[in-house]
């Protein structure tokens, strides 16, 4: 995974930037050498994702560049890997994307459209225009039809290259030019709600402010008129075999809660209400610019609704809070048709993810007719699998529940990132520091903030880099031997207290939270296989009470899928919409019913 900020920066050009990332690669391989034997050792890299900013900008000789460091120093890649690239809309023509795809080994795109309203797309400032987008769907629909009928005519082995799927991402609650109801109040005629919605996941309710307001009436009608138009052409004309279809989350800090904010006319009021608000604190109608606004929080979860209904009816599984996967003909709607009949045997695996005995995850086994579609890399987040990432403000976590955040700025990653490690590979590979074995690397006293806040490095000989890696104080030892025959332990052997991870318990409530948030559910058997008979009692107690509609008081938010065999626990999933919609409130019952001291 390519990080954060984009691959082009206005401090460096493309190419500095990449040799950049290609040299924390190389310093990574030197400096933990178990990572590439054990990825080897389990086939090679399952998932290459590259994303943040528009990396579909990036020369394709040059991704080709970070593809083959990946390959040649990270274990190599995995036959049928799915590499993703993010792209948007007018940035690449036919012959840039055939080179994508046949020089890099990109096989999966993920198209940032947004949406098919022109207003929308303006108001939400956009680069991109409604017929770069019908252009871009037409080459990538191309690309994937031509694999497909390479791959139906066989021959010449069981992976072709090319483009195996494309996923369409698309936003709702986006900034909206305001359309004047034609009866007073409510969203029209794809959603009539007026002022609070007490089925929307708000954390606080929208309040008396909007109810009865014209203009941010006049906001919501607007948006549901836009998100139904886009919705409908994605389903009709688009087709593509995957939908994301995420909520703005407008955040001041961010590049475009930034941006938002410099064109309206006051700042946002952000008190309690707004920071627990899902929406990350929207400004009201009248401190907004002029001519658009956000739609109210008992409006997004309209959307939501429509969106769930709109792919459902289309053919598309619902398969996480966010992601749509279109199903194969004479295919039906993953676990959520499992609850009537029983499993005649054991399931697939997620597909993508990678099994470890040592995995703090809890997610329920995906169906036999899931999806060919649903994004793998995103799988083995949710699956909790080990993932590394690279460049600016990437994520990596090489042990459960420890997480290494790289610096945001060029200046920083450059000095504070990559340098350290380079010199820490070089001295792992030197003359020993006193006290320590021949070929040992010692625990790592890593990235700290000082009194002021600071980012500031504990730097002692060779004492740096293993716990900027591994995300954790006490990062560890590698040389020590662990049968991989390159003297080091396997960098996917679980951690805890002892060695500054996560407790078990953080584990535990980690893997609940992404399970919920998944069609696939917690799977309560590994429940109490990894964490203990208490534990798993007491998460099957809380997503019961959500069975029964405890949580609202209303309709239910879970429901249980039949166990696999007889003495089993089976699995408990979050219903569709409600459930999904009320994720936070799901979530939250069952961090309340849980103890540290009921993990084993």
């Amino acid at each position: 995974m390519v990080g954060d900020k984009g691959l082009l920066s206005r401090v460096f050009g493309s190419e500095d930037y990449v040799r950049l990332v290609e040299r924390e690669i190389a310093a990574t391989s030197k400096l933990v050498p178990s990572l590439a034997s054990d990825v080897r050792r389990a086939g090679g890299l399952r998932t290459v994702y590259f994303g943040g900013g528009t990396p579909s900008l990036l020369d394709p000789p040059l991704l080709k560049c970070l593809m083959n460091a990946l390959r040649e120093q990270c274990g190599g890649l995995a036959a049928g890997c799915e590499v993703t690239l993010e792209m948007d809309p007018g940035t690449f023509d036919e012959a840039r994307l055939d080179a994508y795809l046949k020089d890099c080994g990109v096989n999966r795109v993920s198209l940032g459209v947004q949406s098919w309203d022109a207003g929308t797309l303006t108001a939400a400032g956009r680069a991109h225009t409604v017929a770069d987008a019908e252009n871009a769907v037409r080459l990538l629909a191309a690309a994937h039809d031509d694999w497909r009928a390479r791959s139906a005519q066989g021959g010449g082995g069981g992976y072709k290259p090319g483009l195996r799927t494309w996923s369409l991402d698309l936003i709702s609650g986006l900034p909206t030019q305001p359309r004047r109801p034609a009866r007073g109040g409510g969203l029209g005629s794809a959603g009539a709600v007026t002022g609070t919605d007490s089925r929307a996941d708000t954390g606080a309710n929208a309040g008396p402010d909007t109810a009865g307001n014209d203009e941010q009436s006049a906001v919501d009608t607007a948006a549901v008129v836009s998100w139904d138009a886009t919705l409908a052409r994605t389903v009709a004309w688009a087709r593509p075999p995957h939908v994301s279809a995420y909520d703005l989350q407008l955040e001041p800090g961010t590049a475009f809660g930034r941006w938002y904010l410099s064109q309206s006319k006051a700042l946002p009021s952000l008190g309690p209400k707004a920071a627990a608000s899902g929406r990350g604190g929207k400004a009201r109608a009248s401190e907004r610019s002029a001519g658009c606004g956000l739609p109210s929080e008992a409006c997004a979860a309209e959307l939501y609704r429509m969106a769930s209904r709109a792919l459902a009816a289309a053919g598309y599984e619902h398969y996480e809070v966010s992601s749509f996967a279109r199903l194969s003909k004479g295919q039906t709607q993953g676990p959520a048709g499992n609850e009537e009949q029983p499993k005649e045997g054991p399931s697939a695996p997620n597909p993508g993810t990678v099994a470890m005995a040592s995995s703090p995850s809890v997610l329920g086994q995906a169906a036999a007719g899931s999806s060919p579609h649903r994004s793998r890399h995103n799988a083995a987040y949710w699956a909790l699998s080990p993932f590394l990432g690279v460049g600016l403000g990437a994520t990596s976590m090489l042990r459960p529940g420890r997480r290494a955040v790289r610096p945001r700025t060029m200046a920083a990653y450059r000095d504070d990132w990559v340098g350290p490690l380079e010199r820490a590979a070089e001295q792992a590979a030197g003359t020993e520091a006193p006290g320590h074995k021949a070929g040992e690397v010692a625990t790592v006293a890593a990235a700290g903030c000082d009194a002021s806040g600071r980012r500031a490095w504990a730097v002692s000989g060779r004492r740096v880099g293993l716990g900027m890696l591994f995300g954790t104080l006490s990062a560890p030892r590698v040389g020590d031997g662990g049968g991989d025959g390159t003297g080091g332990e396997s960098v996917w052997d679980g951690g805890g207290d002892d060695d500054g991870g996560a407790s078990r318990f953080e584990l535990l409530l980690e893997g609940l939270m992404v399970a919920l948030r998944c069609a696939d559910g917690v799977d309560l058997d590994a429940v109490a296989r990894r964490f203990g008979p208490a534990a798993a009692d007491a998460v099957e107690k809380a997503l019961l009470g959500l069975c029964a509609g405890g949580a609202t008081g209303g309709a239910p938010l879970a429901k249980r899928v039949i166990p696999f065999k007889v003495g089993c626990r089976g699995a408990v999933r979050l219903t569709d919409p409600g459930g999904f919609l009320f994720s936070n409130t799901a979530i939250g019952a069952v961090f309340a019913a849980l103890d540290p001291g009921m993990v084993d």
